[in-house]
């Protein structure tokens, strides 16, 4: 039977260690920070920055919702700036991205859409339902 596992024959052996999935990469360890992360989504490497790009995802919109910034050559911890949502509170992302031109893409997961954000903060609404809204026709609303 091709699924059935042969008996063990002659000592136990050690298990070896599973080759590394990054070469070079170390161990993995923990970063010391006194910032109490609720649930983190949406790690995004900026290589024009140096610098890692994460969500704590808040429940609707709470005033934890921000993006951080971490800069591995300080290991310090920042928030990213992001506009304030339409309600001038905070907002939750779940996902990050860069568009073309070096500007910031994110899910926004209780407003429900993907937006481009400039470096100047200008916030412009790419999709906020599926299939895209048609003249006279709106698509369902985008969820998490």
């Amino acid at each position: 039977m091709a699924c059935a596992s042969a008996p063990a024959s002659g000592p136990a052996t050690t298990p070896t260690a599973a080759p590394a999935l990054f070469p070079g990469a170390g161990t993995p360890a923990a970063i010391p920070s006194a910032i109490k992360f609720v649930s983190l989504e949406g790690p995004l490497w900026v290589a024009a920055q140096h610098a890692l790009l994460f969500s704590d995802v808040v429940e609707a919109n709470g005033p934890g919702a921000v993006i951080y910034r971490f800069d591995p050559a300080t290991r310090a911890f920042s928030v990213f700036p992001y506009p304030p949502s339409d309600t001038n509170g905070p907002t939750s992302t779940n996902g990050l991205g860069l568009d073309p031109s070096g500007a910031l893409v994110a899910c926004e997961r209780y407003d429900a859409r993907l937006v481009r954000v400039t470096a100047d903060g200008k916030r412009t609404v790419l999709a906020d339902g599926w299939p895209p809204a048609r003249t006279g026709r709106s698509g369902a609303s985008l969820n998490a």
